[in-house]
């Protein structure tokens, strides 16, 4: 029986091949991948973690600038209100009283209105304030107020037209793009960002 060399030699090494991508990959986790060539997916390898990048600071100019716009619908109402307080006084600013269409069915005078818009204005303003520390929960509140009042004063100006009423319709309707205005705010998704976060964080 031949061999191919002699037996009381070392056997001559194994031929050697270019490993391909200049070598083998060399185990990551995370991402980005460690240079061109190495294949995708790779295994992970305990102790090379990429860290997260922080996320940047976020404004609250977003949060102040809602308060600021539901503080106008507050003072808005307050004027309504009490320049219409007995019934007597300016037509134009009764009929951007907060439940003004309604108060004559209910109360048969301008109780109910008045009432109503000195509760909405109360209401407006104290969660305004909240909404300046910038918690979460004062945002969807006035969010759902004022998603009620846009409701009332679009009813309002349509009762106003319909029944030939279109001189009164001026301060309803800027009552209307105010409370819109302060409400689209505040339901923004940069609003949503500024608001205050736990600082804790669950183990």
């Amino acid at each position: 029986m031949s061999f191919p060399f002699d037996p009381g030699q070392q056997p001559p090494p194994p031929a050697s091949y270019p490993q391909p991508y200049g070598g083998a990959p060399q185990q990551y986790h995370g991402w980005p991948p460690p240079g061109p060539g190495v294949p995708w997916p790779y295994p992970a390898q305990p102790g090379l973690i990429y860290p997260a990048p922080a996320p940047g600071p976020v404004s609250a100019l977003p949060a102040y600038a809602a308060a600021a716009l539901f503080v106008v619908c507050a003072v808005q109402s307050f004027v309504w209100a009490v320049v219409s307080w007995d019934g007597h006084g300016n037509p134009k600013a009764l009929a951007a009283v907060i439940g003004i269409v309604y108060s004559g069915r209910i109360t048969g005078n301008v109780d109910f209105g008045i009432s109503m818009t000195m509760t909405v204005a109360c209401t407006t303003l104290t969660l305004a304030m909240v909404l300046l520390a910038r918690l979460a929960i004062a945002r969807w509140l006035l969010a759902g107020l004022g998603g009620a009042v846009i409701a009332y004063y679009a009813v309002a100006v349509i009762y106003l037209v319909v029944n030939g009423a279109t001189e009164l319709v001026a301060l309803p309707t800027l009552a209307l793009l105010t409370w819109a205005a302060a409400t689209t705010v505040a339901l923004l998704p940069a609003t949503a960002r500024a608001m205050r976060r736990p600082t804790w964080r669950r183990a």
